[in-house]
């Protein structure tokens, strides 16, 4: 299980293909156990990323906006990131 932080900071607008590109690599992460976030979102890229479905595919917690100091949405994303992976490597409660 991992996850893989993709930084799109100062990106105005993804073109189709990137869209496809990221849903595609999306999908072979979710085959894997594995999980794609995007951080550093403009509100515009956002709305792109809602309108076509991938923050649907990826999860709301996994779409980080940017923030005005360069490197806290990444930061975020990375915390996120661990916090998953550890809470996947955690027995169930009742296991051991």
């Amino acid at each position: 299980r991992g996850a893989v932080v993709l930084r799109l900071r100062a990106k105005e607008e993804l073109g189709s293909t990137v869209v496809k590109v990221l849903i595609k690599y999306a999908e072979q992460l979710t085959a894997t156990g594995s999980r794609l976030m995007l951080a550093g979102l403009t509100p515009g890229v956002r709305r792109q990323v809602d309108d076509t479905g991938l923050t649907a595919l990826l999860g709301d917690d996994a779409v980080f906006l940017a923030q005005p100091r360069v490197g806290l949405s990444v930061n975020a994303a990375i915390e996120h990131g661990r916090r998953w992976i550890a809470e996947a490597a955690a027995p169930a409660s009742g296991e051991e």
